[in-house]
C-alpha cells in the first residue's frame, strides 16, 4: 500500500512540474518586430586567433603538451572531431577508440582527473563557444581551437552512476 501511495505522489509530482499552459485568448498573427533578432541565426563569433603566446608546446601530430605539468593533451575534443556529445560511458569508448588506433602515436589515453583538466583552465584566455543562441566564452588556451564548455574527467562516484566533469565557462 505505501509503495501505490508513492508511486501516486510521483505521479502527481510529474504532473505539477510538467505545464503546458494554453492562453485563453485568439491567437494573433506573428509580428516580427516582437522579436527584433531572427531566431534561425546564430550571433557572429569571433574566429578564434592562436596566434598569440602559448603556454603549450604544439607537438605537430594533433597533441600539445603542458609544459608546467608534462602532461599531453590531444589538440581537438571529442565533438569537434565527432560532432556529437559523449555521455561518460560514451567518452570512455572514445578513449579506447583513441588507444586501439594509436592516436598521435600512443595507446596510454585516458580521461584527466579533476585536478589535472583544472590546469587547463585560464581566465586570462577565451575561446567563444556558440551554444544554440547563446555565445559563451570559454577559459582555455586557443590553441585548442573552436572547443566546447565542459569535459568529463576519469573521477566517478557511486559505482560509476555520476561522473564529474568541468565547465570552462565557470572554472568548476
Amino acid at each position: 500500500m505505501k509503495r501505490s501511495g508513492l508511486i501516486l505522489v510521483l505521479a502527481l509530482m510529474v504532473l505539477a512540474v510538467f505545464v503546458l499552459p494554453v492562453c485563453a485568448e485568439e491567437a494573433q498573427p506573428f509580428n516580427p518586430s516582437l522579436f527584433p533578432e531572427d531566431p534561425n541565426q546564430r550571433p557572429a563569433k569571433k574566429p578564434v586567433d592562436a596566434s598569440g603566446p602559448s603556454s603549450f608546446i604544439n607537438n605537430g601530430d594533433g597533441t600539445v603538451t603542458d609544459p608546467k605539468t608534462g602532461l599531453m593533451w590531444c589538440k581537438t575534443d571529442s565533438y569537434q572531431l565527432l560532432k556529437k556529445w559523449l555521455n561518460w560511458t560514451m567518452a570512455q569508448d572514445y578513449i579506447a577508440e583513441l588507444n586501439q588506433k594509436r592516436y598521435a602515436g600512443h595507446d596510454d589515453w585516458r580521461l584527466p582527473t579533476r585536478e589535472e583538466i583544472q590546469t587547463l583552465y585560464d581566465e586570462t584566455k577565451t575561446v567563444q563557444w556558440t551554444y544554440y543562441w547563446n555565445t559563451y566564452d570559454v577559459h582555455i588556451d586557443p590553441i585548442f581551437g573552436e572547443t566546447g564548455c565542459c569535459f568529463w574527467t576519469s573521477e566517478s562516484l557511486k559505482d560509476d552512476k555520476f561522473a564529474w566533469g568541468f565547465n570552462f565557462i565557470r572554472g568548476k
